[in-house]
């Protein structure tokens, strides 16, 4: 659920709230007949509010905040976020982006033991963004640093803690081009690199993921 309130014209207040309900429930028998079962159930809520400030004609800011409380975890987290955007021109802008952001781990870890907390990321980005006639063109750079992931032996996966950590770290090129340059034809080419390393799970040290690659 999402309200907005226009304040002025120059402020908007957005607030609402979340909620999320999922559960897990596992019978496993071992070669032995030993019967394990598996019970997670999870209700996070989180409530945010977010205000755009245009602080003149080409200045913007973004401020918010959101709130979240896990019962599995038994554990509530509080996330700032803000974002500036400045138009350097009719077509061109610059903006900037913070944010905090709380992850709870999966569910092959929880079954093992849930008395760990939430994962977390803080977000950095920078981009500039120029759209023209039936031209655009963005590039973006980004870092995000990991910290409280969830960290454990693989002889003894119920040990976790949330001692792991990590960085991602990279930037996007794209442009695109809609029936300008070659007419009635819609074309874009984009670039991605990224590297990111994590000191995580059952990682024996820092390692890039298996579902990344630099």
């Amino acid at each position: 659920l999402t309200l907005t309130n226009y304040l002025t014209e120059d402020m908007t207040v957005k607030f609402g709230g979340e909620f999320l309900k999922t559960g897990l429930r596992e019978t496993y028998t071992a070669p032995d007949s030993t019967i394990f079962t598996t019970n997670l159930n999870e209700n996070l809520a989180s409530a945010f509010a977010e205000s755009s400030i245009y602080l003149s004609r080409k200045f913007v800011a973004r401020v918010g905040l959101r709130f979240e409380n896990s019962t599995i975890l038994n554990q509530k987290s509080l996330a700032p976020r803000l974002s500036l955007a400045y138009k350097v021109s009719d077509h061109g802008q610059f903006s900037f982006a913070y944010g905090d952001f709380y992850q709870t781990p999966i569910n092959e870890q929880l079954r093992y033991n849930n008395k760990i907390n939430f994962e977390k990321a803080h977000h950095f980005m920078l981009n500039y963004q120029l759209i023209k006639d039936t031209r655009t063109f963005r590039v973006e750079g980004y870092y995000k640093k990991y910290d409280n992931l969830v960290k454990y032996d693989a002889e003894t996966p119920w040990l976790s803690d949330n001692s792991g950590d990590g960085y991602a770290r990279g930037f996007d090129v794209f442009y695109r081009d809609k029936g300008g340059m070659l007419n009635k034809a819609d074309f874009w080419i984009s670039y991605s690199f990224l590297d990111t390393k994590r000191n995580w799970r059952a990682y024996p040290e820092e390692a890039t993921p298996r579902f990344a690659s630099k």
